[in-house]
């Protein structure tokens, strides 16, 4: 599964954990997936509920999630963690394609919401579901072996 791209799109957030006890926050996005790292670009003022126009390009690995963290961008001292985001790549395996809220948590407790858009690019799905023409079962395995027993009716194979 190491070919293609995988990309990830966060979209918005409804976020409960404030960062700033004065003015609103400057959230941004890192997402992570094994040793890429992309940073998007942070929402001045955004506050609680966030807004960002960003697109991250992975190289697909054997990785089985990508993460999110969202941070609070802090001129005077290091950028505060909001909290983490899980996108699981098998959310993506059947369709090629994703969309939708994920649970943002900080310090393991839920901290609000992260929309999510996800997408896999240059990747060959495989079909791990058997397919049925009439009364034939066609299965086709990973390496492009085909089964088709073509059972007739009563169990007696044609």
């Amino acid at each position: 599964m190491s070919q293609g791209n995988l990309i990830i799109r966060p979209i918005t957030a409804n976020l409960t954990h404030d960062t700033d006890t004065f003015g609103a926050m400057d959230p941004f996005v890192i997402a992570m997936m094994g040793d890429q790292k992309h940073r998007g670009k942070t929402h001045t003022d955004g506050g609680k509920h966030p807004k960002w126009n960003d697109t991250f390009v992975f190289s697909r690995t054997e990785e089985k999630s990508v993460f999110l963290e969202i941070r609070d961008e802090d001129d005077m001292s290091s950028n505060d963690l909001i909290g983490f985001a899980e996108v699981p790549i098998t959310d993506l395996e059947n369709t090629g394609r994703f969309s939708g809220w994920r649970t943002v948590y900080y310090k393991k407790k839920p901290a609000g919401q992260i929309m999510v858009e996800a997408e896999l690019k240059g990747y060959p799905k495989q079909s791990q579901y058997p397919t049925f023409d009439n009364q034939n079962v066609n299965v086709q395995f990973q390496g492009g072996q085909q089964f088709n027993p073509n059972f007739q009716q009563g169990g007696q194979q044609q």
